[in-house]
């Protein structure tokens, strides 16, 4: 069982990561089915997976319709790039990374450069959300977790004296994270009016 485990575990390294399986390659092996992936990854913000999921077919000695993918990708992208969209990503705290390395979209990084400067403000303002939120979520969370624990009866001196100091710690930081994030919510709020923006 080992054995065959570690062979498995060989293949996988010397295959690479395929994006797509011989099933999935045969069945994309027409017009409309690569436009539906083109159009998923637009749709996801990615940059085109054009090559990647052509070099993974190819080792099935499948063509891909190149044609028909880049129809859907610049349909799925459109529909990705627009200020709305671009907005409620980022204030999901998605959109970390460029290229081929966006995670879960929300940046607007893959899409057409002349939208970049329209686009920068959206992720700007959700993304100074997120992070002011999730800045003081931690602050909130840390105190909760540091009182929780020096509620246990076993705890030796330094544990009890880094807990308190986590607590402290905390609370001096709490007032600031607490205006960063209303100052936040109000640039939010001022940009959603005057965009338009739900």
């Amino acid at each position: 069982m080992k054995k065959r485990f570690i062979l498995i575990g060989c293949a996988f390294l010397i295959n690479g990561c395929a994006t797509m399986s011989k099933d999935e390659c045969l069945g994309a092996d027409d017009y409309s089915r690569w436009t539906i992936l083109g159009q998923n990854d637009g749709l996801a913000g990615k940059a085109p997976q054009i090559d990647k999921r052509g070099q993974a077919c190819a080792k099935h000695h499948i063509t891909i319709d190149r044609e028909a993918y880049k129809t859907g990708y610049k349909k799925g992208l459109l529909a990705y790039c627009q200020p709305q969209n671009i907005l409620t990503l980022a204030l999901q705290g998605k959109g970390q990374g460029q290229g081929s390395w966006l995670q879960a979209g929300g940046s607007y990084t893959n899409c057409p450069p002349e939208r970049h400067e329209e686009l920068r403000s959206s992720y700007t303002v959700g993304n100074n959300y997120y992070q002011a939120k999730t800045q003081l979520d931690g602050l909130e969370s840390g105190i909760a977790s540091a009182k929780s624990n020096l509620q246990k009866n076993d705890l030796k001196q330094e544990q009890r004296d880094y807990y308190r100091g986590k607590i402290s710690e905390n609370s001096e930081l709490l007032p600031s994270a607490r205006n960063a994030l209303n100052e936040a919510k109000r640039e939010l709020i001022q940009f959603k009016k005057q965009n338009g923006l739900n």
